[in-house]
């Protein structure tokens, strides 16, 4: 049997997938679930925030960029 839990690698991998084909939507869901199973992962919202960049989303990524730092700021 096939496991169902998505692991924020294989969600990078249906993301990248999704948006070369459009799929934008689809895409979105798998680059935040991503980010948000695994923080810190400056490769995984690198990505994140390049698709919401180039998909004209450049409010989300400003605000989960200003998320992150604070968020930073607030561990120290």
């Amino acid at each position: 049997e096939l496991g169902t839990t998505l692991t924020p690698q294989s969600a990078i991998c249906l993301a990248v997938f999704y948006e070369q084909n459009d799929f934008l939507i689809n895409a979105y869901k798998m680059y935040k679930t991503a980010v948000t199973q695994i923080d810190g992962v400056e490769e995984f919202e690198n990505l994140y925030i390049e698709f919401l960049i180039n998909n004209g989303l450049i409010y989300k990524a400003e605000q989960f960029i200003f998320d992150k730092m604070k968020s930073e700021r607030n561990k120290i």
